[in-house]
């Protein structure tokens, strides 16, 4: 298994593992954990954004269409007025 594969827990039990074996310090462990839980937080972060801009651009389209119509009936009352 990749370590871009892991989940933060099975992060956690591999360092911890390897603390308890000496093979890596507790600094190091907890450097590693908070580098994921970073790395995590910005998928997060970068999620969250695509989803607003999505959001952001059906609102555009929604205010677009509705000013088309706003327009087109303006007009559409300006000519009935003229006759």
């Amino acid at each position: 298994m990749k370590p871009s594969d892991m989940t933060i827990q099975e992060v956690r039990r591999l360092t911890q593992q390897q603390y308890e074996a000496g093979t890596l310090g507790r600094v190091d462990q907890i450097k590693i954990i908070a580098q994921l839980e970073e790395a995590e937080a910005q998928k997060t972060a970068a999620r969250a954004a695509e989803r607003n801009a999505l959001y952001m651009l059906w609102s555009v389209i929604i205010a677009a269409s509705s000013t088309i119509i706003t327009a087109a009936s303006i007009g559409f009352n300006l000519i009935q007025v003229g006759h």
